[in-house]
């Protein structure tokens, strides 16, 4: 009774059990192990809101409106491109989210199985653009049109995991989808997004002729010496 009582900690300790095999046939270094067993021993003080996607498929679509409304609703106005969305777009939203587990200096934009893909930080710190990020910030509004304008301005700046860290992910093509359902908001969202990439462009083209400038003018320096 008691063993199935605290089942998650039986799940933990057999993948922990596991985890040191796996770790000692493969002779890893120790600071990998300590960076292994610590982003575990997160991953299950984290289990609740890891799994949550898997309790909210078990509802109605009524109780289902009523908790994305309850617990992704002021997250998902406070966001620009969401500006006084319908009470509906949280809860269509939430059933294309899923939750990644990240360690301490991973780069969100660089993984590559998640190209595609927008983030929403749920906890943790993560760095982006010289700014630490709040819990429920969207990150990657740059991809969203990525088919529309030139890849080359597209770039994301990193995003950095300042620690262990937990951030929802949803696919630009199942926000696009849901948000087509939507007129206002779509037209909101182009709108911002537009803005966000003229604005980035803009300030790559400075920063490109600001080094140019400033390489020019070391390469004058040094002829004058």
């Amino acid at each position: 009774i008691i063993t199935n009582l605290d089942e998650a900690s039986n799940v933990y300790f057999r993948q922990l059990d596991e985890l040191n095999k796996f770790m000692s046939e493969k002779g890893l270094p120790q600071e990998l192990r300590v960076k292994l067993r610590d982003y575990f021993r997160f991953r299950r003080n984290c289990r609740a809101m890891v799994e949550w996607s898997s309790v909210m498929h078990l509802m109605s679509d009524s109780l289902r409106l009523e908790v994305a409304e309850s617990v992704f609703g002021k997250w998902v106005r406070a966001m620009p491109i969401f500006k006084d969305c319908p009470r509906r777009l949280p809860a269509m939203l939430s059933a294309h989210l899923s939750s990644m587990v990240l360690g301490p200096h991973e780069d969100l934009m660089a993984n590559p199985m998640k190209r595609e893909c927008l983030f929403i930080i749920e906890k943790g710190l993560v760095a982006h653009k010289g700014f630490i990020l709040e819990m429920g910030t969207l990150v990657g509004v740059e991809r969203i049109y990525s088919h529309d304008v030139n890849d080359g301005l597209l770039t994301c700046p990193p995003a950095i995991t300042l620690c262990h860290s937990i951030a929802l992910c949803i696919e630009r093509d199942a926000l696009l989808h849901v948000v087509s359902e939507f007129p206002k908001v779509q037209a909101t969202m182009r709108r911002v997004v537009v803005r966000i990439i003229f604005r980035e462009a803009v300030m790559s083209y400075a920063r490109a002729i600001l080094n140019s400038v400033t390489q020019i003018g070391r390469a004058s320096c040094r002829e004058r010496v």
